[in-house]
């Protein structure tokens, strides 16, 4: 029988917020400060793994506590009792995107948009910082103000790993993350890249839009079937005819299932995104500066989407990096509309086909 936690230093408990795979949480209230926070408690065991446990909670409340950024939910203070370790970290009371679309449905593609450049941004940041966050999905999108879709911020950092210094803390056997958000690398037990949350964040844009996961199942293997066989998931559109032909490619890229045609880093699929909301005259800002390697990179990555698509993404990042108000793209006399949809058998069907018109 565990205890119950009433006081932790200064923090004195208010409610139960929920259980998690590391631990319970609850919000908590600092004494003398008067600030709101959430703690998570995660009680000791006496398991064979329970030193592989405590230190892994340890480890990631370390990675954590590096992160200081508009985007992410801050680490304040790190407890270790005799019966339990506690997280204290920022309290977000405006619940997770999980919440949202269980309660009202999808989203419209403006707050998508918003919701997804603010957490591609959010990874960005971690990642340039060598941490990979490995399980990024709605509920683990929360929003620090209830009903505000600007004020989200990545949360969950319990599996996080920093592949250039964080010890082998994973139970043998065991996959790391979520299974409907997980590529197809994590299945394999490959390295964890910040490609991994690149395609967790393509499949929680495309339930944000459609109210489902690409692949809907229980069972691991029919999964890992699917990427074996490389079928593609229902058609973003024909679910959601809303989603723009340029947004629809942006996700679709996201969710490649070879990493060598996913969007390339977190920072490229926040200004794709950007991009897309841009073509939708939509004016999605957030609290970043590429460099200039940033933008050398996505501009030879648009290159590899069909013709019209990447055109139109093309002309909406310049006119983002140099800063110009949304306006309509411009559209020659003549030119075809091609499809723009990724081929999920790695890449974009115009990459592959060898008698392609040049641009």
């Amino acid at each position: 029988m565990t205890e119950v936690v009433e006081y932790l230093g200064p923090y004195y408990f208010e409610a139960r917020l929920g259980r998690g795979g590391m631990g319970i949480v609850f919000r908590a209230r600092h004494s003398y400060l008067g600030r709101p926070v959430a703690v998570k408690v995660r009680y000791l065991t006496r398991n064979a793994e329970e030193g592989l446990l405590f230190e892994r909670f340890q480890h990631c409340a370390v990675l954590q506590s590096e992160l200081n950024h508009p985007y992410v939910n801050q680490v304040f203070d790190y407890f270790e009792m005799p019966n339990f370790q506690a997280l204290v970290m920022e309290y977000l009371g405006g619940g997770s995107v999980e919440d949202r679309i269980g309660e009202e449905g999808i989203f419209s593609i403006e707050e998508a948009l918003i919701i997804g450049v603010q957490a591609a941004l959010g990874l960005s940041y971690a990642h340039r910082r060598g941490i990979i966050h490995r399980d990024i999905k709605p509920g683990n999108l929360m929003f620090r103000i209830p009903g505000d879709v600007k004020s989200l911020k990545v949360s969950d950092f319990g599996v996080a790993k920093a592949p250039q210094r964080s010890p082998e803390l994973t139970l043998p056997g065991a996959n790391v993350g979520t299974l409907w958000y997980m590529p197809p690398e994590q299945f394999n037990g490959e390295g964890p890249t910040p490609l991994a949350d690149v395609y967790a964040l393509g499949v929680t844009l495309y339930e944000m839009l459609t109210g489902r996961v690409p692949f809907d199942s229980d069972d691991t293997s029919a999964i890992f079937s699917r990427f074996l066989d490389k079928l593609p998931p229902p058609d973003l559109e024909a679910l959601n005819p809303l989603v723009g032909r340029p947004l629809r490619a942006v996700i679709e890229a996201a969710m490649a299932l070879e990493i060598e045609y996913r969007v390339p880093s977190a920072c490229a699929l926040a200004l794709l995104l950007r991009a897309a909301a841009y073509l939708e005259g939509l004016q999605v800002d957030g609290m970043f500066e590429p460099t200039e390697n940033d933008w050398d990179i996505l501009y030879r990555f648009v290159s590899i989407f069909p013709q019209q698509t990447a055109s139109e993404l093309e002309w909406a990042l310049r006119q983002i990096q140099h800063k110009r108000p949304p306006s309509p793209p411009p559209t020659p006399d003549g030119e075809e509309e091609l499809d723009g949809t990724v081929d999920f058998q790695g890449g974009l069907d115009l990459l592959r086909a060898p008698d392609r018109d040049e641009r």
